[in-house]
C-alpha cells in the first residue's frame, strides 16, 4: 500500500492485512533482492487488516512519517507514527502522531517537498458521486511527536474533472527548482464495465506542477 525512495538509495515498503514495514537493499535491481523487516510501530499490528498502513514519508535521514487509512484513535482521528532509526530495530523508536481526517476523507500516500514539508494525498468515494482526492500539506515545524497533522487544503479534485481511484503520491524537482507533484489512481483490476453505482475504473498518472 505504500512505497518511499530512502536517504540511502533503497526502496521502503508497507504492508496491510499482514502490516509490517520492509525494505528493499540500494542496488541495479532492488526488487531482484529479498527485502529485510524494518522497525515495527508498537500498534501497527492492531490496525483493521483492510485499513491499516497507507502513507510513508522520508523526513530526512534518519525519520520517516507513517499514516494508515482509517485505524482511529479515541478523537477519531487516523493513526499515524513518526519512526526514528528505522534501519535499526533495536534503536528505533516511534512517537505517536495522528491525522486529522475530514469529510468522509482517507489518507491514501504522502511524499515530502524538497523543503521538508509533507503532501498528503486523501481520497473519498461516494457510490452515486464517485471518487474525489484532496491534497494537504502540512509544514515541516508541525511534524513532531504527538502532534496532530492537520496542515491547509492545496487542492480537491471531484467530477467532472478528470478523477479516479487516487492511492499513490510522488514529488520530483525540476531542472530550475520546479516542484512536480505526481498522483496515481489504482484501477483496483477494474474490468473496464462498471454500473450505476459502481463505474469502471481507471489507472491514471497525472502531474501538477506546484507553484507557490
Amino acid at each position: 500500500e505504500a512505497l518511499a525512495l530512502d536517504p540511502w538509495g533503497g526502496i521502503i515498503t508497507g504492508f496491510e492485512l499482514h502490516h509490517r514495514i520492509t525494505r528493499y537493499a540500494s542496488a541495479e535491481n532492488p526488487f531482484g533482492s529479498v527485502p529485510v523487516e524494518m522497525a515495527q510501530p508498537e500498534g501497527l499490528t492492531e490496525a483493521p487488516s483492510n485499513k491499516g498502513l497507507e502513507a510513508i514519508a522520508v523526513l530526512g535521514h534518519d525519520r520517516i512519517l507513517l499514516l494508515t487509512e482509517d485505524y482511529r484513535n479515541d478523537d477519531m482521528d487516523t493513526v499515524g507514527w513518526i519512526l526514528d532509526d528505522p534501519l535499526d530495530p533495536e534503536a528505533s523508536s516511534a512517537s505517536p502522531v495522528s491525522f486529522a481526517v475530514s469529510g468522509l476523507f482517507h489518507p491514501t500516500d504522502a511524499a515530502a517537498l524538497p523543503n521538508g514539508d509533507v503532501l498528503v494525498l486523501e481520497r473519498r468515494y461516494v457510490a452515486v458521486k464517485g471518487g474525489s482526492m484532496r491534497l494537504r500539506r502540512i509544514p515541516r515545524d508541525e511534524i513532531v511527536p504527538h502532534a496532530r497533522l492537520s496542515g491547509s487544503t492545496l487542492a480537491t479534485v471531484a467530477p467532472p474533472l478528470t478523477i479516479d481511484n487516487m492511492e499513490a503520491v510522488a514529488v520530483r524537482s525540476g531542472p530550475n527548482r520546479e516542484v512536480f507533484v505526481y498522483v496515481m489512481s489504482d484501477d483496483n483490476f477494474s474490468t473496464g464495465v462498471g454500473n450505476f453505482l459502481l463505474p469502471a475504473q481507471r489507472t491514471l498518472l497525472m502531474m501538477f506542477e506546484l507553484e507557490e
